[in-house]
């Protein structure tokens, strides 16, 4: 199998992490494409919408969109399940995880819209999409016990997410008065999914 990705990418991200976590590392190979515009040419029967991460198969079909992907490693490897089958954890987890994709696309929007020239940039969207970003980050540092338990589909979403908020958002900064929140992202921080998926920004 082979996925298609970009370094910096959240969603991407989130799937390398749980490629390494669901022991998945030796049967997936990884391709970074290097440009925005290599994504967009991507043949369509991998993903018609332009988009990564894409997952192709061995037998040539293809995977895309990250939960749809996720969902997919969860059922092909035999470690601990990181989303449960049944019951109120499993739409828990696809709950954090619906809320930690949001953040990496909120935070993704602000990053777009911060590449405008300064005179073309709409204060309401940025204003709007850091709305979305304190509002589920204070939700989470309110409601610690989201993400407590094994580890899940969930918390790598959240991760991910807030890891790609550090790396697009210089002016903002999601961490204040979030201290619960803070701690809980740099002890996940430290897993060792983490720091092999991390990416800085190339120094000028």
């Amino acid at each position: 199998m082979k996925l298609y990705a970009r370094p910096a990418s959240p969603f991407a991200r989130k799937v390398r992490v749980m490629i390494i976590e669901t022991g998945l590392a030796d049967k997936i190979e990884i391709e970074m494409l290097s440009t925005i515009e290599e994504v967009q040419n991507m043949p369509p029967a991998r993903n018609p919408l332009g988009k990564i991460p894409a997952l192709e198969l061995d037998s040539g079909e293809a995977l895309f969109d990250s939960p749809v992907i996720c969902e997919y490693l969860v059922g092909i490897h035999d470690a601990a399940p990181l989303l449960p089958k049944d019951g109120w954890a499993r739409w828990h987890a696809l709950r954090l995880q619906a809320a930690g994709d949001g953040i990496g696309d909120a935070a993704a929007a602000m990053g777009a819209e911060g590449m405008r020239p300064e005179d073309k940039r709409l204060s309401r969207a940025l204003e709007n999409q850091w709305k979305k970003i304190t509002r589920t980050t204070g939700l989470l540092n309110d409601n610690m016990d989201w993400l407590d338990g094994p580890l899940n589909i969930g918390q790598i979403a959240v991760a991910t997410s807030l890891g790609y908020a550090d790396f697009r958002l210089d002016d903002y900064q999601w961490r204040d008065e979030r201290p619960n929140l803070e701690a809980w992202f740099a002890e996940f921080n430290e897993r060792a999914s983490m720091q092999e998926t991390f990416f800085a920004r190339p120094s000028s």
